[in-house]
């Protein structure tokens, strides 16, 4: 299988590099910095992929490259990876056969890291020209090795830390020793009888501890049922009592409160009503008699009205008249003396006159008859102003008499007025009074109705809002049913702590809530359900499990004072007890108490002696034969070298016969060369040219070997920078034939002196000549 052409459009820094189509013998060429390490490591990752990673330093830049590799084989046939696969899948070749083969990087011609390494592709490859498995024999080697615990030189028991197997033997084999001395020690001194009423009381331990662990399990059965019922009652409960959150005593008192207020307010409206009622038909009443005495009261303000405007102005009047009335009659009287007098003096004057004329009489007369003319006419106004008064004081007394005032005097006029003013202000009062009382019954009615009854119309209005809001926030209709819902709560909340008490005392209360501790009682629950089908049917007796106890204390005891006369006999069973557990490292603990415990450690010791004893003389046996196996195997890997092999034959060709032979020492895992002067020297010893040459001649004797009649390549960089012009000289001319032999030869070199070298082959294109552009131009 050949490269026909490979192209990396990108990796890393290198870009774009243009399809390159490959011949027999290709020279791909460049200076230094021009890329030519990445290409290489760009081509070797296309055409391994994924097991690339065979390959040292391929990670010089940390991605996959962008292009591909168009191979084709022997009949012609095209494969393109990595879309198609990778050469180990299309080849039949590891990767590692090919990187220690047909790869040489970095211009390197070594195989593998180390000796060791080498050695073992060797046998690989031998495995696969002889189809022999010599890593596999020396695999099964190592795993029967594993398997008997054993060293891998001395093949004896491995003595490692954790393990110990052989120390762990040895003292078997002593433990053994003296446990049969021990043995023959109780028999002689006669300890059976003890050991028997050991082994009896345990036995009678043994049965008591199982009934005690029955009962036990019957207590955590019942622990089991109770917890679940309790958790299970608590949960429905805890769900049913979520739908009766919202009634509370709060709400129920405050319901109950509201009624009795409601009832209270009601009974106060009643009674207000039945008053406000009374007080209507009161100001009925009041009305009727205020309008009656007010219809009454009309009579005595309109005489009132006319003693004030009439009556009381003339009493006035007649109250002066009368002291001019008094007056006139005094000057009535008066004038009437007056008069008599002067009539009385006229007489007399006239007589004397008569009966003599004197000038006195004449004079009296005179004066007489004046007076009597003077006082008659001041008696007669008087007698006239006194009429007048009397005329007028009749007028007065038929108004006092309409009035129902008439009296003689006015003294007495007076006092009728007043006792008529005294009955005025009576009904006056009795009027206002039943108008006050009229406007005090108004405002009571108005009291009730404006304020004390809509005062409680109100407080009933915002009692019944408060019920309305109980009854829409729980739904119910009646205090009654709301009472009977709480009651079931309650109820159901005295059930709920009933089951947290049962729950509590069984298991402990854990966490902040009641929520944690369920999560708590369940898990704990759960870890009791392996005890629910344990005995059923039988139930747990405490007075059973303290008479189990007293029994179990008092075996102990009496175990104990045998014990303690098998002390010294006890602490050598310790002993023996604690070596036997060190040796056989069981998983359940051996105990050694009697002597048939003793006996059974004995055996076991000598079983796990036994057992290891014939898994090593197997191992042994097995590991013989294998080892024969190897040597057959090894001594074939000497077929890949010798005086006739192909690597010989290149490595003779390229020194230009100073070396004659190459062979392997399969006892040294080491290549070793013959000079033509018979001195035999490691690979190792050669110079750094030489040593370049004979690990070319292996790669190309390998290759040539394991592909047999099928074609190859091999993709070299500057595999010869060691090599002087001479052994360059040849090599290339090795390469060159290789080539012509249907192999094809991929050469990147930076050198000069390999272009030169192969400068006609390039010019009549025999050579197919790349030259790498610079990565930075």
């Amino acid at each position: 299988m050949k490269i026909k052409e490979f192209s990396i459009i990108r990796y890393g820094p290198l870009e774009n590099l243009n399809k390159i189509k490959l011949n027999d013998f290709n020279l791909i060429w460049g200076k230094n910095e021009c890329g030519k390490t990445l290409t290489i490591d760009g081509l070797v990752k296309l055409l391994f992929k994924k097991t690339g990673k065979d390959f040292e330093n391929l990670e010089r830049v940390n991605e996959d490259p962008e292009g591909y590799v168009i191979l084709v084989d022997e009949e012609g046939n095209e494969y393109k990876v990595p879309e198609k696969g990778d050469l180990p899948k299309l080849s039949g070749l590891s990767a590692t056969e090919c990187n220690n083969i047909f790869i040489v990087r970095n211009s390197n011609l070594s195989i593998a890291r180390d000796v060791k390494k080498e050695s073992e592709f060797y046998e690989s490859v031998t495995d696969k020209l002889t189809g022999l498995e010599t890593e596999k024999i020396t695999a099964i080697k190592k795993k029967v090795r594993e398997i008997a615990r054993l060293t891998e030189k001395a093949l004896e028991f491995q003595d490692v830390k954790d393990e110990k197997l052989k120390t762990r033997i040895e003292d078997a084999n002593r433990l053994i020793k003296e446990i049969e001395q021990v043995i023959a020690e109780v028999k002689e001194k006669g300890l059976d009888e003890l050991e028997e009423k050991i082994v009896e009381l345990r036995e009678q331990l043994e049965i008591i501890d199982e009934e005690i662990k029955k009962l036990e399990k019957l207590r955590r059965r019942e622990k089991y049922e109770k917890g679940d019922e309790a958790l299970t009652t608590l949960k429905k409960l805890m769900a049913e009592i979520e739908e009766l959150e919202i009634y509370n005593e709060k709400d129920e008192k405050l319901w109950g409160d509201l009624e009795q207020q409601l009832n209270i307010y009601s009974s106060q409206k009643q009674k207000k009503d039945q008053e406000l009622e009374a007080k209507t038909k009161e100001l009925e009443k009041a009305a009727e008699k205020y309008k009656a005495l007010s219809e009454g009261f009309k009579n005595y303000e309109e005489k009132k009205k006319k003693i004030d405007e009439e009556i009381r102005p003339e009493m006035s009047r007649f109250e002066d008249s009368g002291k001019n009335v008094k007056k006139l009659e005094k000057r009535n009287k008066f004038f009437t003396v007056s008069m008599i007098i002067s009539l009385v003096v006229l007489a007399i004057s006239v007589l004397g006159i008569i009966f003599n004329k004197s000038l006195l009489f004449y004079t009296l007369t005179a004066v007489s008859s004046v007076a009597v003319v003077t006082f008659g006419a001041l008696k007669y106004n008087a007698i006239k102003n006194q009429d007048l008064l009397i005329k007028t004081f009749e007028e007065f007394n038929t108004k006092l008499r309409t009035l129902g005032l008439l009296a003689d005097t006015l003294d007495d006029i007076f006092e009728n007025i007043q006792t008529y003013e005294g009955i005025y202000k009576a009904k006056s009062e009795e009027l206002n009074h039943a108008l006050v009382n009229m406007k005090k019954v108004e405002a009571q009615i108005n009291d009730l109705q404006n304020n004390q009854i809509a005062e409680i119309e109100r407080q009933i209005n915002n009692i019944q809002e408060k019920i309305k809001e109980i009854k829409e926030k729980s739904k119910e209709t009646s205090l009654e049913s709301y009472s009977q819902k709480l009651r079931l709560k309650n109820e159901m909340q005295k059930n709920i702590e009933k089951q947290e008490t049962i729950l509590r005392s069984h298991f402990g209360y854990v966490g902040k809530s009641l929520e944690e501790a369920i999560s708590h009682w369940d898990n704990e629950i759960k870890k009791l359900e392996i005890y629910k089908d344990s005995f059923p049917g039988e139930k747990y007796s405490e007075e059973l499990l303290t008479d189990l106890k007293n029994k179990e204390n008092k075996y102990k005891k009496e175990l104990e004072e045998t014990l303690s006369n098998m002390q010294s006999l006890q602490k050598r069973f310790e002993e023996i007890e604690r070596r036997a557990n060190a040796i056989l490292l069981s998983n359940e603990y051996l105990v050694c108490r009697t002597t048939v415990d003793l006996g059974a450690i004995r055996d076991l010791l000598t079983d796990f002696v036994n057992t290891h004893e014939n898994n090593r003389n197997n191992a042994l046996e097995v590991i013989s034969i294998f080892e024969e196996l190897e040597k057959e195997e090894k001594e074939k890997i000497s077929r890949l070298f010798g005086k006739e092999s192909l690597v010989t034959k290149y490595f003779k060709e390229i020194t230009d016969g100073l070396y004659d032979e190459v062979t392997f020492d399969s006892s040294e895992n080491s290549i070793k060369v013959r000079r033509k002067d018979g001195a035999l020297l490691d690979a190792e010893q050669l110079s750094g040219g030489a040593y370049d040459q004979l690990y070319f001649s292996i790669r190309l004797a390998l290759g040539k070997t394991l592909l047999e009649d099928k074609q190859g390549f091999f993709i070299m960089d500057d595999p010869f920078v060691k090599s002087d012009s001479e052994r360059l000289n040849r090599q290339m001319s090795l390469l060159k034939r290789i080539a012509n032999s249907s192999w094809q030869i991929i050469y990147f070199s930076s050198k000069d002196e390999v272009k030169d070298l192969l400068t006609e082959e390039i010019t009549n294109k025999t050579i197919n000549y790349v030259a790498l552009p610079p990565l930075f131009s």
